[in-house]
């Protein structure tokens, strides 16, 4: 199926350009694997990671996979902000379906970096993460996406500290959700997951509200290195609202309570717009930024201009 997959004509075919440096992946989710590989271009060689679906030539869900890697690759493809992992291409090879090739990023995902360097992060720099999943995020609202599985897993952090939100699982079309009356919600990663996506709530469908919801978990996770906590689906189950919402760490200011308890709002209606989470994330950036030394010949200079 891979060699007569259609590709939509903004993603180039990568696979004469392609090699794995190692057989094995060196990542693995519920769906996808994830290898390294060596980007060959006419002018230099890269370092990329390719994202391949799990599913066996056989399988009866190939065809609904395949539907959904088209739709993943329509939406990502067209992906155009300095914060969201780009789709460089795809490439085929011995599996069913296409891998989406996409930057290698050193430093993982959000949550290998807080594990790691959480204790050593200034307020500076966690706020200047958050700056960077909201502009991603304001981007996708403002062209009508939903994300819809706004993790810790699909945030990755480069060397400089800087973040970048994976285009690939959930992406999707805000006004396809709505016509589509066959569409079935792939659901995200249960602690990131607001409490209307949960069975038995609503339709089950994401949407800019529930990706609010998300990043809220994001910004608790990155000002206290909490992980949303794992809820039991029994009690999920029970209770979703009030199951759902993540401790609020005690360390944090007034302004940063006060807006994390308007993204976990019960009504979705209530929740604050990516609009508003990156103002109010840009103006704490602003806020904390350290000051710049002045040298003896920067301060002469002020005082003549003064």
């Amino acid at each position: 199926m891979s060699s007569v997959f259609e590709i939509p004509i903004c993603v180039p075919d990568l696979t004469d350009q392609i090699v794995k440096d190692n057989p094995t992946p060196v990542a693995a989710g519920d769906y996808a694997d994830i290898y390294k590989c060596s980007w060959n271009s006419p002018s230099e060689s890269s370092p990329v990671a390719v994202q391949v679906v799990r599913v066996r030539h056989d399988s009866e869900f190939l065809p609904k996979k395949g539907d959904e890697l088209r739709q993943e690759i329509k939406v990502w493809g067209r992906l155009q902000n300095e914060h969201i992992l780009p789709l460089l291409g795809i490439v085929h090879g011995d599996d069913p379906l296409p891998g989406l090739v996409s930057p290698w990023i050193n430093n993982g995902s959000l949550i290998e970096l807080l594990k790691s360097h959480h204790e050593t992060l200034t307020r500076h720099e966690r706020f200047r993460l958050l700056q960077d999943i909201a502009s991603a995020l304001q981007y996708l609202h403002a062209i009508a996406v939903v994300h819809g599985n706004l993790s810790g897993h699909n945030i990755l952090v480069d060397s400089s500290l800087r973040a970048f939100v994976k285009g690939s699982g959930l992406s999707t079309m805000l006004d396809e959700i709505a016509e589509s009356e066959s569409y079935e919600a792939r659901q995200g990663d249960v602690p990131w997951r607001a409490p209307e996506l949960m069975k038995g709530n609503s339709s089950g469908l994401p949407t800019s509200q529930s990706d609010v919801w998300s990043f809220g978990c994001n910004m608790i996770h990155v000002l206290s290195g909490q992980e949303p906590p794992e809820i039991p689906a029994a009690t999920a189950a029970a209770h979703p609202y009030q199951s759902r919402v993540p401790p609020f760490p005690q360390n944090v200011s007034k302004e940063d309570l006060s807006f994390l308890q308007q993204c976990f709002s019960i009504r979705p209606a209530d929740r604050p717009s990516a609009d508003q989470i990156l103002a109010f994330v840009r103006e704490e950036c602003l806020r904390c930024m350290p000051e710049v030394p002045q040298t003896a010949e920067a301060t002469e200079f002020s005082q003549w201009h003064s």
